[in-house]
Formats: C-alpha cells, sequence, structure tokens
C-alpha cells in the first residue's frame, strides 16, 4: 500500500515539529 506509507510519512513530518502527540 503506498498510499498508506506516504499518508504515514506525510503524517509523521506533520507531528514531527509538533511534540505535543507524541
Amino acid at each position: 500500500m503506498e498510499f498508506l506509507s506516504a499518508f504515514w510519512l506525510a503524517l509523521k513530518y506533520f507531528v514531527a515539529p509538533k511534540p505535543t502527540l507524541n
């Protein structure tokens, strides 16, 4: 599933600068 991979990557990048969710 490439879509999930890209989605997860984007999510990781989005939460990277936001250690609030952790």
